[in-house]
């Protein structure tokens, strides 16, 4: 398609047609040494022509010019859009552009000429000239589509006969089998590992990524361990080229048309899995690298899990990594790889002015090989005391996050002896309980005890001998002193309470089927039944409802456990409005047929729907 041609050609000005209801008016005309139609489109409200669209019948092929429009670089802007989407995006005629009435905007003439010209190339059920574009339009789209996905299919099956044919490094297969351990003496086990290695391929770097697994089992009439043949799926490929750095991304996919094959994707990365990554050859892959320098190999050779590709990208901004590496500190460089982005960019003259701590801490840090997450914590901690290594050691420990360490910080005492207080704590409640978690019921329990004005430097207030228990103390004591304070503010419905609780008794109270109904004594009956159950009853507004007779609270209890609040029936006007138990919870067909049963003997004519 002649496009710079093509734009050339003079727009005629805006025809006088009196066509009031569209309000779009198209034209045509023919370029008779090309034998291409090409069509343009006036605005009726604009009266001005605002595109021009080019149909190439013998090349089947069609482009479309938007007038007075440019791209980045200021030339005129053309696109591969059909006609219904220059109708939907530059024109003034979404009410008229659909399959029924768009072809009325062509006068006579010019619909006459777009029929003859497509006749041989296309056709449509009612054979009108929008009809007629629209489906020559699709038919070259289509087979533009078709030739583009065929040219990438091609150029991605080329690349990947290549790695087809490379060989696996040398030492690869004993170093996975190494991997493959058999841990217990289980009737069938299944043992996974997620690895990778990097290659020379066409002189560009290739990263692999594969899921190994085998499957175990135990010969029941010999006793002997059986394991499967190794299953390899390989995940995706990656080519990096060694100058320009361009990464270029291959995935593994199933299609029902084709089965498995292999895509270009567009992404960098693979969500922060972590691999076992093959380390005889790296050295050998990136001599002669902007990487040779990065000491990749020695982190792999720790036998640490990581993303290749993640390390090489991280080096490229944090180089500062090659010197964490050889100082033996692989924890921290490998969580660097996935949550160290505010490393970037930044330089120093040693590890000591790198991570802003002393050569003595430095020693400690290597000895101890912490993660990220510890580094930063013994930092802070630094800010108000002198951390030794024993502290390191035990923050890497208990895994405390960050949010929940900053917490620590603000509790009274010393951090250090604050963690290992909890950690003698988690292990008083159960095996399986983290000091992490812990600290949330400390920070609540330290904030209670500074609003009940508690000496905390008495040891018994700062770390009591079970923390659990003394936080729910304080819990009930503090709801007591609320419940008092709200007390004071319902006396006077306390006072009616306690005045119609035999009124409703001698009416409403009943006995039958295991159940009993009663009536509240006072205010505080019906706070506790809210809490316990865990619904709405508790608050005031029922509260003064009740007491003043504008509704009725009602608890239903089992007969062995009068106390213990079960369910909670509210009534108006003796009409039962709700029943309900625990979180809201709908009553039981026996509960509700102890209802029904109350309300034929005490109420009548009330009856409750059952909870399906």
């Amino acid at each position: 398609m002649k496009k710079r041609t093509y734009e050339k050609i003079e727009i005629k000005p805006y025809p006088e047609i009196n066509r009031p209801k569209e309000k779009t008016l198209v034209m045509v005309d023919l370029i008779e040494e090309d034998d291409v139609l090409y069509l343009t489109m006036y605005s009726t409200s604009l009266k001005e022509a605002v595109a021009r669209v080019f149909l190439d019948r013998r090349k089947m092929d069609f482009a479309t010019m938007i007038i007075g429009k440019w791209d980045t670089w200021g030339k005129q802007l053309w696109r591969d859009a059909n006609i219904r989407t220059i109708g939907e995006q530059h024109l003034d005629s979404q009410s008229y552009w659909n399959y029924d009435v768009a072809w009325k905007m062509f006068p006579l003439a010019a619909s006459e000429k777009v029929k003859v010209y497509l006749k041989d190339v296309t056709t449509c059920y009612k054979n009108e000239p929008y009809d007629l574009i629209t489906n020559f339009q699709e038919k070259v789209l289509s087979k533009k589509r078709e030739a583009k996905e065929n040219s990438k299919f091609i150029r991605t099956n080329k690349v990947m006969d290549m790695f087809e044919t490379a060989d696996d490094p040398e030492g690869f297969e004993t170093w996975v089998e190494k991997l493959f351990v058999k841990k217990n003496n289980a009737r069938f086990q299944k043992e996974e590992h997620k690895v990778a290695f990097i290659q020379i391929i066409n002189e560009q770097i290739a990263v692999r990524y594969f899921n190994l697994c085998k499957y175990y089992s135990k010969n029941e009439h010999t006793g002997e361990r059986e394991e499967s043949i190794m299953n390899e799926f390989e995940e995706m490929r990656f080519m990096l080229d060694k100058n320009s750095k361009k990464l270029t991304k291959y995935e593994r996919i199933q299609e029902p048309w084709a089965g498995e094959l292999w895509v270009k994707r567009g992404g960098t990365g693979n969500n922060n899995k972590r691999y076992s990554v093959f380390p005889e050859n790296i050295k050998s892959v990136l001599s002669g690298t902007y990487w040779q320098y990065s000491k990749m190999e020695i982190l792999a050779a720790a036998g640490k899990q990581f993303n290749p590709l993640d390390y090489l990208f991280h080096y490229d901004h944090n180089p500062a990594i090659e010197y964490i590496v050889k100082a033996g500190i692989y924890n921290i460089a490998t969580d660097m790889l996935s949550n160290g982005y505010w490393f970037y960019g930044k330089t120093a003259k040693s590890l000591q002015e790198y991570f802003s701590i002393t050569t003595e801490e430095l020693m400690m840090v290597k000895r101890v090989d912490p993660k990220l997450r510890t580094l930063k914590q013994f930092i802070k901690l630094k800010e108000n005391q002198t951390p030794k290594e024993p502290d390191m050691i035990l923050i890497e420990e208990c895994r405390i996050e960050d949010h929940n360490f900053e917490k620590l910080l603000e509790c009274e005492g010393d951090p250090v002896k604050n963690i290992k207080y909890l950690k003698k704590q988690a292990g008083i409640k159960s095996k399986k309980t983290t000091v992490n978690s812990m600290v949330g019921t400390y920070f609540d329990y330290i904030n209670m005890a500074r609003q009940e004005q508690w000496d905390l430097s008495e040891k018994h207030n700062l770390w009591p001998k079970n923390l659990i228990a003394r936080h729910d103390q304080l819990v009930d004591i503090i709801n007591k002193k609320k419940d008092e304070e709200r007390m004071k503010k319902l006396r006077k419905e306390n006072r009616l309470m306690k005045q119609r609780q035999k009124r409703i008794d001698d009416r409403y109270y009943f006995e039958s089927q295991g159940f009993l109904i009663k009536a509240p004594a006072e205010a505080k009956d019906i706070i506790q039944e809210g809490q316990k159950l865990g619904h709405c009853v508790g608050g005031d507004s029922y509260i003064k409802s009740h007491a003043s007779g504008k509704t009725t609270i009602l608890f239903i209890r089992e007969v062995d456990k009068p106390e213990i609040p079960f369910y909670t029936l509210e009534l108006t006007e003796d009409r039962v409005n709700q029943v309900r138990g625990k979180r809201n919870e709908l009553p039981t067909k026996e509960v509700a047929a102890f209802v029904n049963e109350w309300t034929d003997k005490k109420i009548k004519n009330t009856m409750l729907q059952e909870a399906v």
